[in-house]
Parts: C-alpha cells; structure tokens; sequence
C-alpha cells in the first residue's frame, strides 16, 4: 500500500502535491523545541490513495461504510496542536480540557467529526489467520478501509499495520454495521493513557479527531 501511495504521489500534479507537502505558497510552521511524541495519524497519506481512487471503486468503499473518508477534506496534523490537546486530555475522567471548559470526548462525536458510524455489530479482531489469507489481492474495499484504519482511524503505535484487523474486514455485507466510530474512539483513549501512563515517544491512533 505504501508504495502505491508513493506512487500516486509522484503523479500527482504540482498544485495538488503542495495541498500535501506545504508547497512555496505555505511555510510549514517552524518547531521550536523537541517534539514530545511520533505521530502516527497521517490524514494526508490517506487522502493521496482516495484521490487515486476510480468510481467503482468508490462505490465498493461506500457499500462497505467507508464513503464519507472519500469526501472529507483532510490536511496534515500540527504536531504542537496535537501534543497540546493530549496534554489536556484527563484520562481519568475523560475529558478535554480546552481553555476552562471541559468537553467530553465520546463515539457519537466522534461519529459527527470522522463520519464513520456505529452499526451495532462489535468489531472482532481475533480469528484464525487463515480464514483471511488472500483478503487483499480480491477485494478492493478492503485495502482502502484497511489502510484508512491503519493510516488514521485507529493507526498502531509502531510501524506496521495489524493484520488482526482484517477479521473486522472479513464480511463486506456487516462490515458497515460494525461499531467502528465506538472502536476507534476506544482505541484513541486507550492511545493516549498508554502514552501517559507509560511515558512513550510516539502516539497512534485518530488524533485527528482532538
């Protein structure tokens, strides 16, 4: 996937690749200091693959759940952002705190701000490994939600993907009645503890949503 995100990049035309990279037309803000933690949210690497994306196959992504990924305009994280919300967030009373108001951060919203959805089925991610062999070379639909999982919704703290994920990807007729918008707000929580708690360089998980 990365390379063909990589790819597509490449083809892109001048104006829409700085949307992505800055561009002359905007200065990416300097750092002045150390970053506190790795991102691995990265909106923008996501935004390059709907964008690649035929009708077909956007027809085959928003069957299974995942349309409104392809319409959202997205943009890279500011890191200093991130790490100032995440600081404000009270893990033990899950709250945010923004300025003397305390907001709480749940599913419903963050169905309302990502656009994905509840739909009364759990999301498994256990199963046997062999029952998903093969998943991503015959279905289109689920290279796209599992790279929109892995790149955003709910990316993992290290480098790669998790193929366990697949098994919440292994029935295209329930996978848009699967409680995704409760899954990876779940995880984002469970993200930000972890970073606190276990004091780690890097945070995955849907920041964007913060």
């Amino acid at each position: 996937v990365r390379k063909e995100t990589g790819k597509e990049f490449k083809n892109l035309p001048p104006k829409k690749k700085c949307k992505y990279t800055g561009g002359s037309h905007r200065v990416s803000p300097v750092d002045g200091g150390k970053s506190k933690f790795v991102l691995r949210c990265v909106p923008d690497c996501l935004a390059i693959v709907a964008l690649s994306l035929i009708v077909e196959q956007k027809a085959l992504v928003r069957a299974i759940g995942f349309g409104t990924l392809i319409e959202m305009k997205y943009d890279w994280l500011k890191k200093k952002l991130c790490e100032w919300l995440v600081d404000n967030v009270d893990t033990e009373r899950s709250v945010l705190r923004v300025h003397g108001w305390e907001l709480e951060p749940n599913a419903t919203s963050f169905v309302q701000i990502i656009g994905i959805s509840d739909g009364g089925i759990q999301v498994e991610v256990e199963g046997d490994m062999y029952e998903i062999a093969g998943y991503l070379d015959r279905f289109e639909a689920i290279t796209f939600a599992l790279f929109s999982l892995g790149s955003m919704l709910c990316p993992p703290g290290g480098v790669h993907i998790s193929s366990s994920l697949l098994f919440a990807l292994n029935d295209l007729k329930r996978t848009s009645s699967r409680n995704w918008a409760s899954f990876c707000f779940g995880k984002l929580m469970q993200g930000i503890t972890r970073y606190i708690e276990e004091k780690l360089g890097y945070i995955g998980d849907c920041l964007l949503y913060l």
